[in-house]
């Protein structure tokens, strides 16, 4: 139930789960379930940006699950951290501890594990400006996960092949990547996807210099991400702040905030102060969508 509601953006009601799940599997003095809900806490708090938190709860499940020899929670774990430091920007630590998780979940065989890894090998590699490898980690973990018929992530991979087409220039290939990635994420109800696949056609609008359309799409995802709390990496956030101040530079100051409180507007309405489904976007993001012809 945890990871459902925390998969779907429903963050507050995460922790109290985790909070009686640590008391239980401390009562049964049981290692490797304690371990299991203190990585379940970090990846918690990594996504609410906490990053401190996100640490200290990894370092203690990385203790136990060593203690008890296994290879899947030590790789679980190296992951984690390596994300944590991918998002501080420390990108010279980040690396072994990605590279060493994808050596430990190989070894056990653990393929889902090793799409995820991929994918965060490839924002490493994106993050390092290095748009060739990135396509490649992520071109592996998409295939990786279409094998196994995994369909909960195929979105998010989908949209980050879209914003390395877009950096290198090739605008329809984006285009598709990005859109196919958007309604993958609508059907399986994944906030972040949503988001991601939101803000890339939004800066897909600004390379083909239509500001106003980008200005809605740039006001849904401000929506969305203050409707469902949702962590933006500092790296991310640059890079968003960038493509935003590219496109208001294209349309004068009225123009520019109607399109963007439009966009906000549209989509906040169905998502602020709720915890309902963001299926209910479907139809929003449809006709919003169409009013800018993606």
């Amino acid at each position: 139930m945890g990871r459902l509601s925390l998969y779907k953006g429903n963050v507050a009601s995460v922790w109290p789960m985790l909070e009686e799940s640590l008391r239980v599997a401390t009562d049964l003095e049981d290692k490797s379930l304690i371990a299991l809900v203190l990585i379940s806490s970090g990846g918690l708090a990594l996504v609410q940006g906490n990053y401190e938190s996100a640490c200290a709860f990894q370092k203690d499940s990385l203790k136990l699950f060593r203690e008890v020899d296994n290879k899947w929670g030590v790789g679980a774990v190296l992951q984690t951290m390596g994300v944590v430091e991918l998002n501080q920007g420390n990108l010279e630590l980040a690396g072994p501890l990605l590279e060493e998780c994808l050596t430990q979940w190989l070894a056990v065989g653990e393929t889902l594990g090793v799409a995820s890894v991929q994918y965060n090998l490839g924002r490493l590699a994106y993050r390092q400006g290095n748009y060739r490898q990135a396509r490649a980690w992520w071109q592996e973990s998409l295939s990786l996960q279409q094998e196994i018929g995994y369909s909960s992530t195929l979105g998010y991979s989908m949209i980050m092949l879209g914003w390395v087409a877009l950096r290198e220039g090739k605008v329809t290939e984006a285009s598709d990547f990005l859109r196919r990635g958007l309604y993958q994420g609508l059907e399986v109800e994944a906030v972040q996807t949503i988001y991601w696949g939101l803000a890339g056609l939004a800066a897909l609008e600004q390379a083909r210099q239509q500001a106003e359309r980008a200005a809605l799409l740039f006001g849904a995802t401000e929506a969305l991400s203050k409707a469902r709390n949702i962590e933006i990496p500092p790296f991310n956030q640059v890079e968003l702040d960038q493509e935003i101040a590219a496109a208001q530079a294209q349309l004068d100051g009225e123009r520019w905030d109607r399109a963007y409180s439009r966009g906000y507007s549209t989509i906040f309405e169905i998502t602020g102060g709720s915890e309902e489904k963001p299926r209910r976007l479907d139809k929003k993001l449809a006709d919003l969508l169409e009013t800018v012809d993606i």
